[in-house]
């Protein structure tokens, strides 16, 4: 997100910016299937060291910030609550974002969603990177 300003308005921005990281969601594939093999990525982004983790959590995260980049792009602060509510004022200083209590309230009631969601005991069935992203995105659309 943080070079998101450095894209130019085009039509093909949003899909360009979003390359980068939806390669990793072949990554994740590849190695979460054990196509490919690299020890030391799974290690790091596994919690037990099975390769077969890299399917949910960290496949979903990058899901996530790929969809996110190319649907709602950087003129929308749903993408922004989607991947990280934290970068709200440095979009704003480019002109992307409207700052405004409204829009602080909105991340507010997104980010309380989200905790909410992430709070629930439904992680054994569903993984939280996956609902506390539909969560952000639904709340989202409704508050913004």
């Amino acid at each position: 997100m943080l070079c998101w300003p450095l894209f130019s308005s085009g039509t093909q921005a949003p899909f360009l910016a979003a390359f980068a990281p939806g390669i990793n969601i072949f990554r994740m594939l590849l190695l979460g299937h054990g196509i490919s093999k690299n020890e030391a990525t799974v290690k790091s982004m596994s919690r037990y060291g099975d390769h077969r983790e890299l399917l949910k959590g960290p496949l979903y995260y990058a899901c996530t910030i790929t969809f996110s980049t190319a649907i709602f792009w950087r003129t929308s602060p749903i993408a922004v609550a989607a991947i990280c509510n934290l970068y709200m004022h440095y979009f704003h200083t480019f002109g992307f974002i409207e700052e405004s209590w409204r829009m602080v309230m909105g991340f507010l009631v997104a980010s309380l969603a989200a905790a909410f969601v992430e709070s629930l005991p439904i992680s054994t069935e569903l993984d939280d990177n996956l609902t506390v992203t539909v969560a952000s995105m639904l709340v989202g659309g409704l508050v913004f």
